[in-house]
């Protein structure tokens, strides 16, 4: 009898791990999205204000903590490439963010370092647009769901260990 019940607690804890690692997706990707506006609107404030060259900007960036950092030392490894090639090289990296959010970068990355300063701006605005409107999703789903994922795997593994004992 007691090797069924570690069995059980061992089935319960594991389902519920399980459901809190699946909600912990959702949260890790709103945080995401959350940095990457605030990596937008300085990244556009350096292009407009102190017309800061890519790789510096680059530079400036991969001191981020995080995937930010981490993607942006990526391109500064990338040098001598365009900044649509090097970002769609590396973005991939990028787990958290859905394809949607990477297509949204890469898009904005076509002009980054190609045209005048207004259109690099332009190109930095839609994306900052995009990645608000995907992040407002993603606020949604994660208040919805992530509350559900920890629930329904606890009485998962409830429900597996009744079924077993």
């Amino acid at each position: 009898m007691p090797v069924k019940i570690a069995g059980a607690i061992a089935i319960i804890a594991s389902c519920t791990m399980l459901g809190f690692e699946l909600s912990s997706h959702l949260i890790k990707r709103v945080r995401i999205l959350e940095a990457w506006q605030q990596v937008l609107l300085r990244m556009s404030g350096l292009i407009r204000y102190a017309k800061t060259p890519l790789y510096e900007i680059y530079e400036t960036f991969s001191s981020e903590k995080g995937e930010i950092g981490e993607f942006f030392t990526a391109l500064r490894k990338c040098r001598g490439e365009t900044a649509l090639n090097s970002w769609k090289k590396n973005i991939g990296e990028m787990k958290w963010l859905a394809k949607t959010d990477m297509e949204i970068l890469v898009n904005m990355a076509k002009g980054l370092g190609e045209g005048d300063v207004d259109e690099q701006i332009k190109d930095i605005e839609f994306a900052y647009d995009g990645i608000t409107s995907a992040l407002d999703k993603a606020k949604e789903i994660s208040a919805r769901d992530a509350k559900m994922y920890r629930s329904i795997s606890f009485f998962a593994g409830v429900t597996v260990a009744i079924l077993l004992i």
